[in-house]
């Protein structure tokens, strides 16, 4: 007969732990003694790794954003320049392009 509640021994987080719940529950590691068994803490080489990847992700994002920001105003005036270049390339051969003029009706 399998009990709702069960213990194991080194499976559960250290010597002297036990798992308290069913199979699909929240697990909750604790002592014998009824004490939260403490997570390893983490190791200088984790925490900059960690922190080193945060940088570089950070970094991409600056520059990102800072290309957005000064290539989308470049863009802007590299195409009235081009536009501009047309028109006078246009007016020299003197080829006139009629203006656009959207009519509304009914206004």
């Amino acid at each position: 007969m399998t009990s709702r509640f069960h213990t194991e021994g080194h499976d559960a987080g250290g010597p002297g732990a036990f798992r308290h719940g069913r199979q699909d529950d929240l697990v909750v590691d604790m002592t014998r003694d009824g004490e939260f068994v403490q997570p390893p803490r983490s190791s200088i080489a984790d925490i900059a790794l960690r922190l080193l990847g945060f940088v570089m992700l950070l970094g991409i994002g600056a520059l990102a954003f800072w290309l957005a920001v000064f290539t989308i105003p470049v863009l802007i005036i590299v195409g009235l320049i081009g536009y501009l270049v047309f028109r006078v390339q246009m007016a020299r051969h003197g080829v006139r392009v009629p203006p656009i003029v959207i009519m509304r009706r009914g206004r």
